[in-house]
């Protein structure tokens, strides 16, 4: 019932000054996801989902859009491990690293297509918003951190020597690196299935080369991929909210200095703050077909770094 429901929410866990129990979030956040192609990533797709599991209208207002962003991108990061593992050999067959991060991206590209025409709102919210509301750290920023963990997973084969902590960091932010301009480039394109945006992405990853043995090579790789991208989606940028705009050097330099391990040069507080966001991850385990990586269904569609 509604009574039911609404004690949920009283009973759930703090976000901040707000109260939502953890399940109720989830049912709103699923039932909002389905009208994003209608109303955008929007409050009034979350005042319909919170319509949709009998809630009333008012209580839309514990969510925020930016977190709607981030649930949906969340669904398609575990849509794209389970897609990882399912294609183990395939990307065990190829020939190094980067064609398997390739492959991985690709993926990615292709969970979003659903979510394209609302992209650029989705990519304003995440690089313009953070999710507690309490900091100045983009949700992009953590939800980079997480898919990168997944794209440079795929870069490993269990057949192979393990790779050494610093090659992992290195393909690591790789991986960030490439997706966060991919998704740039994504703004404007028109092209069937994000083909141009694919391409653009294959040369990213191609630029980058051996980014464990040569990270200033990676700096200067993202230095170029950051102005052909620019270049390639400036009209579509003009769009995004200024905040948005100006918080997408961060994310990009922030990749680059992570490869580097250069965080005793960094002065600027906030970019240092930024810097300790994107944590270093552990090496994991290769992918594996006989893994199940699916945790409940994806929902439906999504774009965002």
């Amino acid at each position: 019932s509604t009574v039911a429901i609404g004690r949920m929410f009283a009973w759930g866990r703090q976000v901040g000054r707000r109260f939502v129990s953890t399940e109720v979030r989830r049912r709103v956040l699923e039932a909002a996801s389905t009208q994003v192609a209608s109303y955008g990533w929007s409050e009034e797709a979350l005042a319909r989902g919170v319509a949709s599991v009998g809630l009333s209208s008012a209580s839309h207002g514990q969510l925020r859009p930016v977190e709607l962003v981030d649930f949906v991108a969340e669904g398609c990061r575990r849509e794209l491990a389970a897609r990882i593992d399912e294609s183990a050999a395939e990307l065990a067959a190829l020939d190094g690293w980067r064609p398997r991060l390739k492959k991985a991206v690709a993926m990615r590209l292709e969970l979003s297509l659903p979510w394209h025409e609302r992209r650029a709102q989705a990519l304003g919210l995440a690089l313009g918003s953070s999710l507690t509301g309490a900091d100045d750290v983009p949700a992009a920023i953590p939800a980079l951190a997480r898919l990168a963990d997944d794209l440079a997973r795929a870069t490993l084969v269990e057949a192979e020597a393990p790779v050494s902590e610093a090659r992992w960091r290195a393909r690591h932010a790789a991986a960030a690196a490439a997706y966060a301009l991919a998704e740039v480039r994504a703004v404007a394109d028109t092209s069937p299935d994000l083909e141009d945006t694919v391409l653009f992405a294959n040369r990213i990853v191609d630029a980058i080369g051996d980014a464990a043995d040569a990270p200033a090579a990676l700096r200067d790789a993202l230095t170029a991929g950051a102005l052909a991208a620019k270049s390639l989606g400036g009209a579509a940028l003009s769009i995004l909210p200024p905040k948005a705009v100006g918080a997408l050097p961060l994310l990009l330099d922030l990749a680059s200095q992570k490869a580097g391990s250069a965080l005793s040069l960094v002065a600027d507080s906030m970019l240092d703050r930024l810097l300790h966001a994107l944590p270093a991850s552990p090496v994991p385990p290769a992918p594996s077909s006989s893994t199940s990586s699916r945790s409940g269904s994806r929902p439906n569609p999504e774009p965002n770094p």
